[in-house]
């Protein structure tokens, strides 16, 4: 793999065996923004044929706006020999992106207009411009769920069990309102998650939280099991065998929250709430301990509250009640002339923050059957930020709220025009398609776009402009401190160091080299869910020391054992750590360099999962890599 603006020489071996003679015809061709040096796409070479095996290096460049994948092609030509060959070169994005997102409607008026700056500084191979309009709420939701989907280097059941629900609820919501989804592969993205939750399952038949773990998690696993339910109503297809297991283990701790359980569980309505939840999103609506947790609904937060009010509503014997205790949670909403925003308490954890307070209010609201639920579901566009909310588990409830709601609403029939600077991009009639999107490149400068509808019915927008700023860039200090240090392997000290100014000089190293790569995590109070993810320069490879065939010569230094689990990918190392005190801990691991040639190397970055404002990144550096 290469990033883009690195520059690297391609190595060409040619062996003749059989000593012929006579001239040999080089030639290569580039596909997907990258170009020769001196040629560009194409490069032709006529040289001697030489007995043995002969090396030539082609030295090529990344161009700053490619894209995903490239392709390397050879061709020799003799006198008496012909051979092609070609291969893929994929193409990693930059880590250090930016965004910028404005969303809203257009009900009365009949135009919109935003006002758009694209500065000097940015690189205008990089700008990117989408808009995105529509004739339901799919547009004000869509952004949220486009990043998240794609983490497919975290392993862990929570974010597995997002992401197959994100992508069972998209799915849902483009078949209910005839909605195209082309930026998603919906049915990988939900193979992959449960690939993962398939193997975070443990032979009790519930989850463990990361793979490390070797019991399964009460708490997370009703989540998991109610994600598959509604892949299963996606029709997604699921392992047989995952299923049957999850749900004997629901049933156990049902009847005990403390089966098999690494800790003692705290609060065991809690447990057999979510339990109950689950089970009734597989169609099994049950009864079992309702009367207990009711009766100490005062010990639950608000979130729990909206979810046992949700449950009661489907069990006949307790209607009653259920509208009793939609009544005591309805008294924690505030109203406003535009939301209603349930008032939550400070503190929370991720399981029930403020987003998935709201988002389980809009749920019970469409439950009950009410027919305006337009504020609360205004309240929880509200609580984005940058198009989306705080972490891929509010993401997933939020749309799971979504997609309730949407069943509440009507497409209008309505006519809409997208224009920049008085040029008009497109148009679209919204009676035969809900959905459009449109990707420009924006001019440098200021920049007006223009949104106008005719007709009756709401039109939702959404702008987004994505942009990567110049390289190297600075480090970040948020709650968090990241020092990224590269040392020889048997070296004592480092040879460079990457913290928050990006360095002095280009690191310098020779191929065939082994180093200790470590990362520094400084924290000054206590972090919970840490999720680290150091990128590598495309010069550098990982090494695996748990293969029997590592050299065992090679060692990386020892990381504190409070990193729970570390993962190596051809393109990064990620690693997690589930509760971090304050103090200063080391992650290490060992790469190899390789490809001669000068790589972009993106900094280090670290943040609490589900708590973002918590969050570090080391400066990004260059590596050349040379004889």
């Amino acid at each position: 793999m290469v990033r883009r603006g690195d520059r690297l020489e391609i190595g060409l071996a040619i062996s003749n065996n059989q000593n012929q003679t006579g001239n040999l015809n080089i030639s290569g061709n580039l596909k997907g923004k990258l170009k020769f040096f001196q040629s560009g796409e194409e490069l032709k070479l006529q040289t001697e044929l030489k007995p043995g095996t002969s090396a030539y290096r082609f030295p090529i460049e990344v161009e700053n706006n490619a894209n995903s994948a490239a392709t390397v092609s050879f061709g020799l030509q003799s006198d008496k020999l012909q051979d092609t060959f070609s291969y893929p070169l994929p193409i990693k994005p930059f880590q250090v992106t930016e965004q910028v997102i404005e969303s809203g409607k257009i009900r009365e008026e009949n135009s919109k207009q935003i006002s758009l700056k694209v500065d000097q500084f940015i690189s205008p191979d990089t700008a990117k411009l989408e808009v995105t309009i529509a004739n339901t709420l799919i547009a004000q939701v869509i952004t949220a769920f486009e990043d998240v989907i794609k983490d497919d280097d975290l392993p862990f059941l929570e974010t597995s069990a997002s992401q197959l629900a994100i992508a069972a609820n998209l799915k849902l919501l483009s078949q209910s309102q005839n909605l195209k989804l082309p930026k998603f592969n919906l049915e990988k993205i939900a193979a992959r998650a449960l690939a993962n939750i398939q193997t975070l399952q443990r032979a009790n038949g519930g989850f463990a939280r990361y793979p490390a773990q070797t019991n399964s998690d009460p708490y997370v696993s009703p989540y998991a099991t109610r994600a598959i339910a509604q892949a299963i109503a996606a029709k997604f297809p699921v392992p047989a065998a995952l299923l049957p297991k999850a749900k004997s283990y629901l049933q156990k701790i049902l009847a005990n929250p403390n089966f098999e359980s690494e800790d003692k569980v705290i609060n065991p309505n809690q447990v057999r709430l979510d339990t109950l939840l689950a089970l009734a999103e597989l169609g099994e609506k049950r009864n079992d301990f309702v009367a207990d947790i009711y009766r100490d609904r005062s010990q639950l937060d608000i979130t729990a509250q909206s979810n046992l009010a949700r449950l009661l509503i489907q069990l006949p014997e307790w209607k009653t009640q259920a509208i009793a205790l939609a009544q005591e949670v309805n008294q924690n909403i505030s109203q406003t002339g535009r939301t209603a925003v349930v008032n939550y308490p400070m503190g929370w954890n991720w399981l029930n923050s403020n987003t998935v307070a709201q988002a389980q209010a809009v749920r019970l609201c469409v439950r009950q059957g009410i027919s305006d639920c337009d504020r609360l579901w205004q309240g929880l566009l509200a609580l984005q930020r940058q198009g989306k909310w705080a972490n891929i588990y509010d993401n997933a409830e939020a749309l799971t709220a979504a997609l309730e709601y949407s069943r509440t609403q009507a497409p209008g029939k309505i006519t809409a025009k997208v224009s920049l600077n008085n040029q008009e991009i497109g148009k679209t009639n919204f009676q035969t398609e809900n959905t459009k999107n449109f990707t420009i490149k924006p001019p440098q400068g200021k920049s007006e776009i223009k949104l106008e509808k005719d007709g009756n019915g709401t039109l939702f927008y959404q702008t987004t402009l994505n942009y990567a700023l110049p390289t190297p860039q600075p480090g970040k200090i948020q709650g968090l401190r990241l020092i990224r240090s590269i040392a020889e392997l048997t070296a004592t000290y480092p040879i460079q160091q990457h913290s928050l100014l990006p360095p002095a000089e280009m690191l310098k190293i020779n191929p065939g080299k082994v180093f200790d790569i470590a990362i520094e995590i400084i924290c000054d109070r206590p972090i919970k869910n840490l999720i680290l993810t150091d990128p590598l320069p495309a010069g550098l490879e990982p090494i695996d020391a748990t293969f029997q065939t590592a050299n065992p010569s090679q060692k990386a230094k020892s990381s504190d054992w409070q990193i729970n689990y570390q993962t190596i990918g051809n393109d990064r190392i990620t690693a997690y750590s589930d509760r971090l005190d304050s103090g200063i801990y080391e992650l290490h691991y060992l790469v190899r360099s390789v490809t001669p040639g000068t790589y972009n190397w993106a900094g280090s970055e670290a943040k609490s999962l589900y708590a973002p404002e918590v969050f570090a990144r080391t400066a990004a550096a260059q590596l050349q890599i040379f004889n």
